[in-house]
């Protein structure tokens, strides 16, 4: 939804349909709750936060992949489930957001 309204989106009704579970069956809260005043300066500060949280997340999957590049290079004791744990929070982190980048742009 915030993608949405920092790429000029103001239809509350488009932000409404964009829940997902729980979300769906209560709908017309929603719209009742988004329906407001937001600007273009509301946009803007929400681009900025928006963009600092791909900064982030960029930053989280290049530590990662360096994570686990190293944990292959030793001993399996070195670095017990440290692989299996950043993967999985990896791909949570990474699925929040649409792949914007190349992997080769990232680094």
């Amino acid at each position: 939804m915030l993608r949405a309204q920092v790429e000029g989106e103001r239809d509350v009704h488009v932000f409404a349909e964009m829940a997902k579970a729980r979300m769906r069956t209560r709908i017309p809260d929603l719209v009742e709750a988004l329906t407001g005043s937001f600007r273009e300066h509301h946009a803007f500060v929400c681009r900025i936060r928006v963009e600092r949280i791909d900064q982030l997340t960029d930053a989280i999957v290049q530590v990662s992949e360096r994570i686990e590049i190293v944990c292959r290079s030793r001993p399996s004791r070195a670095c017990p489930a440290a692989t299996t744990r950043s993967s999985s929070t990896l791909s949570t982190a990474t699925a929040a957001r649409p792949n914007t980048r190349s992997k080769q742009a990232r680094r």
